[in-house]
């Protein structure tokens, strides 16, 4: 059910995070330009307008939840569990907002670290709330998701909080929460194409996943969505390592371009480019390498179809990684 959801999910996920490259980009300009009261105006209105859209896109994810489930062709023996998923995963959109477009705050003055934690730590919440909710309140795929949001709802208060009690020009408080229409315009110029390649990219993940929907009813077994869902989490860990030189890359560049060095620019690029393909290789090979053993940590081996989720989680798993740098 959690992987029938998976493009779904990805298509909501995808569009949040590319509206806030825009952000990211501004706000490191104007820390490059050293422009106090831009760093301020451009915090506020990304903090505003992440909260707006949010709220818009977790209605829309809501309004069209059952007829994607129908157009994906989700299986009848999951179809109301992977609905209720995604149902109650939407509900937590706006704190995804919140929390990525504070994050790029930091990371826009080069800080890293303060989202990792936050992420960190609300991981083990997420994961803690999971064996709560799963073994000990007996619940099942809603217990996932409840879980889930929890985890995201505490990781947008976190932020904020922080955000908060900043000492410099990036301080956020609610008081000053407006939207500045040109700042909004520049950051969406920015943010709208990056949203709509990621939109793109889970809109083919859909098509794709209506196919191997489609596999596993005519094969009359879950195994093949179980293996491409196994598939697709273990590249999720290749992508996030590899994505994170672009977030890196769109901070120092924006730092470097407001401050008009592009000499620095030039090598930033070339540096990421190396850094993030060698990374890739590594990471994608590893996985590739050991594809049986991580399929099992996913997997009870007493169960009958084991070999088929193996055969298909193999399968997809060399095919997207082995070119994935």
């Amino acid at each position: 059910a959690v992987g029938s959801s998976a493009a779904l999910n990805s298509l909501i996920a995808g569009f949040c995070i590319g509206l806030t490259s825009g952000s990211n980009v501004i706000i490191a300009q104007f820390i490059g330009a050293k422009n106090g009261e831009g760093v301020s105006k451009a915090v506020h209105t990304s903090m505003t307008f992440s909260l707006i859209i949010g709220i818009a896109v977790c209605v829309l994810g809501l309004a069209v939840a059952k007829p994607m489930h129908l157009l994906l062709g989700t299986m009848p023996d999951v179809f109301d569990d992977a609905l209720l998923y995604t149902i109650i995963i939407m509900s937590g959109v706006p704190a995804v907002s919140v929390y990525n477009f504070g994050a790029v705050v930091f990371r826009a003055a080069g800080d890293s670290k303060t989202p990792f934690i936050i992420l960190a730590l609300t991981g083990i919440l997420n994961v803690g709330f999971n064996l709560f909710f799963v073994i000990v309140c007996k619940m099942g795929v809603e217990g996932v998701a409840i879980a889930t949001i929890i985890s995201q709802y505490v990781s947008a208060i976190t932020v904020v909080i922080l955000l908060i009690r900043l000492k410099d020009d990036r301080k956020f408080s609610f008081t000053k929460m407006r939207i500045d229409g040109n700042l909004l315009k520049r950051i969406l110029v920015i943010g709208v194409p990056s949203a709509v390649q990621g939109s793109l990219f889970a809109v083919s993940n859909m098509i794709l996943q209506s196919s191997v929907n489609m596999l596993g009813d005519s094969y009359g077994s879950a195994s093949v969505i179980t293996g491409n869902t196994i598939g697709t989490t273990l590249e999720g860990y290749t992508y996030v390592l590899t994505n994170s030189f672009y977030h890196a890359t769109v901070t120092y560049v924006g730092q470097y371009y407001g401050a008009r060095d592009t000499k620095n620019i030039k090598r930033t690029l070339i540096y990421s480019l190396i850094q993030s393909a060698v990374v890739g290789i590594a990471v994608s090979w590893l996985i590739i390498g050991l594809s049986e053993p991580l399929t099992m940590i996913f997997v009870n081996a007493n169960e009958p179809n084991v070999a088929d989720v193996l055969k298909y989680a193999g399968e997809r798993i060399f095919i997207t990684q082995s070119l994935y740098f």
